[in-house]
């Protein structure tokens, strides 16, 4: 710790005939409150405080790093439309890997990273192994809140680790591809989300089920061509955007309470077959061109959601059924 700074400043209505004594209470405050407050600050922000002697390199212990292309593209390069896009990229690029590389916490609480890349081909700059090496860097640090948001005409396969982490608790993915896995296993995860990951069928099913803590699930898939099983004992909210549904989704999820379907398209039909939805209570089904609610196969279909209490239906076609034998 410094020792106390104090500066003598003239008081207030004196004529500046007496003065008090004031405290830099900066210089007073204890590092671990610093950090604190810099986990606040965009990670760009945070870094920039090593020009203050008091900051020093304290960013280097923050519990939560952010990446933003936009972020950093407004900050560094104001006028960017003046500079090539694969150098306005590759410095954010050089960017992550000195923070990454000059980073002491042994662990971290967040990892946010969001990259918006038209016009550059990630694979042409070695982006991709990036990528995958900083989305193993947090799960190596054990985090717990993992968010990965991509738009890029590459693709770009996530890596196997993040499937097996122990320490997440919510998982945010966009614009990825998940590849078959000899096993999923993530114990602690509650929160996960998946807009428009890219994955089979027979994956999303082992995702899901490799998740025995989830509590809320959030889908959203452009193009469904594959029948979606969901099945979690664990679940309690369901949330599902569907662009285009050419197959069935079914839900096997007794502890679910709330569950909300948007469906876009000219689809003849689909069908949400609910085998076990017994503790349902809310149903928001909205925005659906033709649809079919199912609870078939039992014999009193009213046993698959008699806990719900609302539900709510808002149809935009010709073609509707609601089915419940």
């Amino acid at each position: 710790m410094e020792s106390r700074t104090k500066k003598m400043i003239p008081s207030e209505g004196t004529n500046g005939s007496e003065d008090r004594l004031s405290e830099d209470r900066l210089s007073e405050m204890p590092d671990h409150l610093i950090v604190h407050i810099l986990s606040f600050m965009p990670t760009l922000d945070a870094v920039k405080t090593m020009l203050l002697r008091r900051f020093g390199n304290l960013w280097t212990l923050v519990p939560s790093l952010t990446f933003h292309t936009w972020e950093y593209d407004e900050v560094i390069w104001p006028d960017k439309e003046d500079k090539p896009v694969d150098e306005v990229f590759s410095s954010f690029a050089r960017f992550i890997r000195n923070v990454l590389m000059l980073h002491k916490r042994p662990t971290i609480d967040s990892f946010h990273l969001y990259i918006i890349s038209f016009g550059v081909q990630l694979k042409d700059h070695k982006s991709i192994d990036d990528v995958q090496m900083w989305l193993r860097f947090a799960i190596d640090r054990q985090v717990k809140d993992l968010n990965f948001y991509l738009q890029s005409d590459d693709d770009l396969v996530l890596p196997h680790c993040i499937f097996m982490s122990q320490s997440l608790t919510k998982l945010i993915l966009s614009g990825c591809i998940i590849e078959h896995q000899p096993q999923f296993h993530m114990g602690s995860l509650r929160e996960l989300s998946l807009a428009d990951v890219v994955g089979s069928g027979q994956v999303y099913n082992q995702l899901i089920l490799g998740c025995p803590s989830l509590q809320k699930l959030d889908i959203s898939i452009s193009n469904l061509s594959h029948v979606l099983n969901i099945t979690s004992p664990s679940v309690r909210k369901l949330w599902l955007y569907i662009d285009y549904l050419d197959n069935s989704i079914t839900l096997r999820c007794p502890n679910m309470k709330n569950l909300d379907i948007v469906v876009f398209g000219e689809n003849e039909s689909y069908m949400v077959d609910a085998i076990d939805v017994s503790s349902l209570q809310v149903v928001n089904i909205k925005n659906l061109l033709s649809s079919r609610f199912s609870s078939e196969g039992t014999s009193d279909a009213n046993s698959k959601c008699r806990g719900c209490y609302i539900v709510r239906l808002c149809f935009c076609g010709n073609k509707n059924q609601i089915s419940t034998n």
